[in-house]
């Protein structure tokens, strides 16, 4: 197991700190022993007061580095233990995490099962059981992400978007969502993908009450793939460039941020980028940049 950078930086500290105490106490000593040399050489007696400062001096030089090693023991107990417990909460909440989305996965199989015998007769509060099995999918989701979005690696793969877009239209059923263009092959990890998708998707629904969302594919550069993910929704009035920035409250409507947040930095994590801009009906256009190219 490798050690923790704070375990580290605490061993490095007390390595350092105990050493320049250490070296401080031999040097105090040996200019004492110096001193009395010379008073023995001058045959001047040796004060009282001198072997009073050299009993202070091993004292004080003592308790110092008796504190330096009780003080970075009680250091390092307590960062191993903050490190425990926090290895003990993320075994917690990923065990928590999984049993929750197969509950919730199972709940929404269930429930688009009764859609399906029910097809011929609509029932809102099924529609909104639905509604709402998938947006606690999504938040939960990011919530995973947010957790673990230094910690865990991506693993890049060849993915084709349409195949993932269209994979993802049943979340929405009640959506409109279209992809045209092109297609293309990017270099992602598919999760995170996924996730970006799903989020710029319930971001125009949720928030900007869209009905129907257009992704169109192309490519404006060599080596990377444009996704323009358009709604017709209420769009945004605020400051477009503070998107993405999490827990800021852009309105008294607004969310947390964390989607977004999630969105700009998993599509860093793999060499791509996003930007917001307002689209000619008036919904939320976003540009997604990532590496990949167009085939037929």
């Amino acid at each position: 197991m490798k050690l923790n950078l704070r375990i580290l930086l605490v061993g490095l500290w007390l390595l350092f700190t105990f050493s320049l105490a250490t070296w401080w106490l031999v040097f105090g000593l040996n200019q004492l022993e110096q001193l009395q040399q010379i008073l023995a050489a001058q045959s001047i007696e040796t004060p009282a007061k001198f072997y009073r400062q050299h009993k202070m001096l091993i004292w004080e030089g003592g308790i110092m580095l008796f504190s330096l090693l009780v003080g970075g023991g009680a250091l390092f107990y307590l960062v191993l233990q903050t490190q425990r417990q926090s290895l003990r909460l993320k075994e917690f909440f990923a065990t928590f995490s999984h049993d929750l989305k197969t509950s919730l996965t199972s709940l929404r199989l269930q429930a688009e099962s009764l859609q399906e015998d029910l097809y011929d007769r609509p029932n809102p509060l099924l529609e909104r059981l639905l509604k709402d099995a998938v947006r606690l999918q999504v938040q939960l989701e990011n919530s995973l992400f947010l957790a673990n979005i230094k910690k865990d690696k991506l693993f890049i793969e060849s993915l084709e978007v349409y195949k993932i877009v269209e994979r993802l239209k049943s979340d929405w059923p009640e959506t409109s969502i279209f992809i045209s263009g092109p297609k293309a092959s990017i270099k992602a990890d598919s999760r995170a993908f996924e996730s970006v998708i799903k989020n710029l998707v319930h971001n125009a629904i949720t928030h900007g009450q869209a009905t129907e969302v257009k992704i169109a594919v192309s490519s404006e550069a060599n080596e990377q793939v444009t996704l323009k993910i358009t709604d017709n929704g209420l769009g945004f009035d605020g400051d477009l460039g503070k998107l993405g920035e999490i827990f800021t409250r852009h309105t008294h409507q607004s969310g947390s941020g964390v989607g977004l947040f999630l969105v700009k930095n998993l599509l860093r994590e793999m060499n791509g980028s996003v930007f917001f801009q307002t689209s000619p009906n008036k919904g939320l256009e976003a540009i997604v940049r990532i590496p990949g190219e167009l085939y037929e």
